[in-house]
């Protein structure tokens, strides 16, 4: 009981509901954001989106990272690959790895980018093979987010 009035207090922060087209149904979030460090120091931040049927991880690359360190930090968290199906980065970041090898493995995978566009939006990239799609905007994405 105490776990989940955490839960509940956490989920608080974020919009009640998080839509996105490609998604079959609204992802409420319920974890809390826990932090990971790798061998590099590159930090990814870890937030659950669940729903009553799935649980979405969603890792966010930090803007100082290089396609190469990237690419590093994404293997050495194990099971990204088969776990993992989303992953958050600053446009800086987008932008140097876009051309990357890392990209290429990122599509291969089918695995979703979602980018920052300031403020307080995201703007979700689905990503799959080599066709991007732009998706829908969160509103009101709280600055827990944002600042980092």
């Amino acid at each position: 009981m105490q776990q989940s009035r955490r839960y509940t207090k956490v989920a608080e922060q974020f919009p009640k509901w998080i839509k996105h087209e490609s998604w079959s149904e609204n992802l409420l979030v319920m974890s809390e954001v826990k932090c990971i460090s790798d061998a590099s120091s590159i930090q990814a931040d870890v937030i659950s989106l669940k729903s009553k049927s799935n649980t979405l991880h969603v890792y966010e690359i930090k803007t100082n990272a290089t396609p190469k360190t990237i690419n590093a930090a994404l293997w050495q968290l194990k099971g990204f690959y088969s776990n993992y199906k989303t992953l958050v980065i600053s446009k800086e970041t987008y932008y140097q790895i876009r051309n990357s090898s890392v990209f290429e493995t990122i599509t291969k995978y089918g695995i979703g980018i979602i980018t920052f566009t300031g403020g307080d939006k995201l703007t979700f990239k689905r990503v799959k093979r080599a066709n991007y799609r732009e998706g829908t905007y969160l509103e009101h994405w709280p600055s827990i987010l944002a600042e980092r």
